[in-house]
């Protein structure tokens, strides 16, 4: 077994044990050290083999599966209130500016008031 193998084979001890499965880390590497073949066979042949090894597999990917899609929830509920709070900015400048020209007020000062652009709030006042 090579050192990057020997890596690999350790990290995936350690998250058998971070995730609370009663597989013993030191019997996985001892294991991996006496078998001549690499470490994605010894991967596959556990899965294969072991109806425990083979559910352990499962329940690490179950359990990183669930991590990753809470995850992009989160990060989903982060992009949508962004992009809400972005959206409802425009439409706040959009009122501000239809109110100004309203009020006959000249378009420099309104495209400097709300932060629009000059050509935006032309065409706001073509359609007004």
């Amino acid at each position: 077994m090579n050192a990057n193998e020997f890596y690999r084979l350790n990290k995936f001890a350690n998250m058998l044990e971070k995730y609370d499965i009663n597989f013993p880390k030191h019997l996985v590497i001892y294991v991996a050290n006496v078998r001549d073949d690499d470490l994605e066979e010894f991967h596959k042949k556990i899965k294969a083999r072991s109806k425990i090894g083979g559910d352990v597999m499962m329940t690490i990917a179950e359990q990183l599966e669930k991590k990753g899609i809470k995850k992009g929830k989160k990060e989903g509920i982060k992009e949508g209130k962004r992009e809400g709070k972005r959206e409802g900015k425009r439409e706040e400048q959009v009122t501000i500016a239809k109110n100004m020209l309203k009020n006959e007020m000249d378009i420099e000062t309104i495209s400097k008031v709300t932060g629009l652009p000059v050509k935006k709030v032309k065409v706001l006042k073509q359609h007004k």
